[in-house]
């Protein structure tokens, strides 16, 4: 990751432009600050961090856009006008390049439902691509979204799209869990879920859930699958136990199906002669929904003193997650960014919300279009306006 090793930081910093580089406000915490900037029409956080005398900026991770460049840029320029000697920095630029019209913004589908006239297929979690490319290069009349949040997986599918001529392949830098609730109802063909990180002791970080299922059940076509492919045994009948739980469904398992195109995972797994495990779910579709549009304004100035009066810990119910978390202000003790994680227990959402001159919004940019973050919104609105108390 972009970071670096700076002496000292200056202790009156306010909102400002230097070059290219909007510093839209400064907040601090006891234990750390975030730089809140805007650059090149793009929204980011970078932290500084005390350590063993000396202070560590680097991204702010819920915040952190795909553009390894704009990052590194951000923090050279932010070192300059802003700290002391720089110890040490990983900050030197690639050879620049422009920004991919194939990476879309998290919030896309919410606005483009027109995206999905045609066919459409979806890959969770693409790692090197060997699956995605090749499935792009054999069916050019579909389109191929592939949502993945390892940056470097990210960099080579595009540069691999673009060396390859292929124009029907689409990357989101996301929680794969929320984007596809954000597509149209009942207009995708296939989902594939090739090998997800099993987290034996973090069940709830797992891809597939219940709640998964059920989305993706929503916005399959009649006939549409959700193709799970896994080494692991546990994780595999977990997964079928989830499927299960669909009102009505087809369920097709596999155990040692050769593959049309292996990924690199599973050529590491074959030859440990490992077992692969594979599952297709054909959920039966119901009436589609309503989807409501969805909106994430906040109704005017907040106080200061509703903030720090907000409870503490995680809050759930009914499948609801709201935790307040870090509350950080600015030296002119007005400003304030409040770290909060909500939406749905399985597939939680976290932003900043932050207030500026009194006017409020999240940061870097609004939760996506699903139902349990319309939901937290409301209760969040509560607590911040004293409806809640």
């Amino acid at each position: 990751m972009p970071h670096a090793f700076v002496g000292s930081v200056k202790s009156d910093i306010k909102p400002c432009s230097v070059g290219e580089l909007k510093l839209v406000e400064f907040v601090s915490t006891t234990r750390y600050s975030l730089a809140l900037i805007e650059m090149r029409g793009v929204r980011f956080a970078l932290s500084v961090r005390g350590k063993e005398g000396s202070y560590l900026i680097k991204p702010e991770k819920l915040t952190r856009p795909s553009e390894l460049n704009l990052t590194k840029e951000a923090i050279a320029i932010f070192c300059d006008a802003f700290c002391g000697e720089v110890l040490s920095s990983n900050v030197a630029l690639k050879k620049e390049k422009a920004k991919s019209s194939k990476l879309l913004d998290p919030l896309f589908f919410c606005k483009h439902p027109e995206f999905f006239d045609g066919e459409v297929s979806v890959e969770v979690g693409f790692g090197s691509g060997r699956h995605l490319l090749y499935r792009a290069k054999e069916e050019p009349s579909k389109k191929f979204v592939g949502i993945e949040i390892y940056k470097p997986s990210i960099e080579q599918v595009l540069r691999q799209c673009e060396l390859q001529g292929l124009e029907n392949v689409y990357v989101v830098d996301f929680d794969a869990r929320l984007v596809i609730e954000t597509m149209k109802e009942g207009a995708v063909s296939e989902i594939f879920v090739h090998f997800p990180v099993p987290w034996p002791d973090s069940p709830t970080r797992r891809v597939i859930s219940e709640s998964f299922l059920s989305v993706c059940s929503k916005v399959l076509k009649e006939g549409g699958f959700m193709e799970l492919r896994s080494d692991d045994r546990e994780y595999f009948e977990y997964s079928f136990g989830c499927a299960m739980s669909l009102p009505k469904t087809r369920v097709d398992t596999y155990k040692n199906e050769p593959a049309e195109i292996v990924s690199k995972y599973e050529d590491r797994w074959l030859r440990q002669g490992k077992d692969i495990f594979e599952m297709r779910v054909y959920p039966e579709k119901g009436e589609n929904s309503e989807q409501q549009k969805a909106s994430f304004e906040f109704e005017g100035e907040v106080s200061l003193q509703a903030v720090q009066n907000l409870p503490k810990g995680a809050m759930v119910s009914e499948g609801m997650l709201l935790n307040f978390e870090d509350l950080l202000l600015s030296a002119n003790g007005k400003d304030f960014a409040l770290k909060v994680t909500f939406g749905d227990t399985a597939r939680p959402d976290r932003r900043y919300i932050v207030s500026l001159d009194g006017a409020v919004s999240y940061f870097p940019f609004a939760p996506l279009c699903v139902e349990a973050s319309r939901k937290a919104h409301k209760i969040i609105k509560e607590y911040l306006y004293g409806k809640n108390s």
